[in-house]
């Protein structure tokens, strides 16, 4: 696992941006780099950019992991969707936290967490 020199070199990536802010706040006042939002609503889009003007902002996931330099990726959706965004961004090799609950059913989290220690 790569060691970061500074807190400050930990680049954070939010999908999700209704519970996302307060999580972009809270690693922000940690000392973490807020880098990034996933969102499919615009006009949380425009929020975030509001909210932190140097934010980089994106329609989809995909296109944070393929643009965006972040290594680590919160997720702040819809429970059902935390297991397919979770592996998305495992397999982008980015670091993964999940808004509880981690996922619907054990086998899911059981997955989630194979996947993690793969990657």
């Amino acid at each position: 696992m790569k060691r970061y020199k500074s807190i400050s070199d930990i680049l954070v990536g939010v999908v999700g941006y209704g519970m996302g802010r307060r999580h972009l706040d809270l690693v922000k006042k940690a000392g973490m780099t807020p880098r990034a939002v996933a969102e499919i609503d615009s006009k949380r889009l425009e929020s975030a950019k509001a909210d932190f003007p140097d934010i980089e902002t994106y329609g989809s996931v995909a296109g944070m992991l393929k643009q965006s330099d972040v290594n680590l990726v919160i997720i702040a959706t819809a429970h059902n969707t935390h297991e397919a965004l979770a592996m998305q961004c495992l397999k982008a090799g980015r670091h993964v936290i999940s808004e509880k609950p981690l996922a619907l059913t054990t086998a899911a989290c059981d997955r989630m967490i194979a996947a993690a220690k793969k990657s």
